[in-house]
């Protein structure tokens, strides 16, 4: 009570560019805490011919498809705003989530990759980030 509570607004990956850029300038105006980037994506642009059974499936696709562009999204976003971004699809190994710190992610949140690679895909991102860190340091 008494305490704002922090929202974060949760972008779709299948926003164009003046889409998001005219969302960032809104959300800020209403004082939003930050961004996740992103949601599934409805598009099934760039699926490979193996993935056609998901291409004909309806609903929102997550995991390795939309990797590249929750990559763009995060970049976008990192670099419209100074609110944080918590950068979010197609983070199935360390090196998913690294890129999207890399694009510009304050934090990543995974869900598809932790369904099919458990708690070790966390582990393996954590002693990631920590390595990068001591190499840079």
């Amino acid at each position: 009570p008494g305490h704002p509570v922090p929202v974060f607004v949760k972008v779709a990956p299948d926003l164009d560019d003046a889409a998001l850029d005219r969302l960032v300038g809104t959300c800020e105006d209403a004082g939003v805490a930050g961004f996740i980037a992103t949601n599934t994506t409805l598009s099934r642009e760039g699926l490979a011919s193996a993935d056609q059974v998901l291409a004909s499936q309806d609903g929102g696709l997550s995991g390795a498809p939309l990797r590249a562009r929750a990559r763009a999204v995060v970049g976008r976003l990192a670099g419209a705003t100074h609110l944080p971004v918590m950068g979010v699809g197609g983070i199935m190994t360390p090196a998913d989530a690294l890129a999207l710190l890399d694009a510009g992610a304050s934090l990543v949140q995974v869900f598809t990759g932790f369904v099919y690679h458990g708690p070790a895909l966390v582990l393996g991102i954590n002693h990631a980030a920590a390595r990068r860190g001591t190499e840079r340091a």
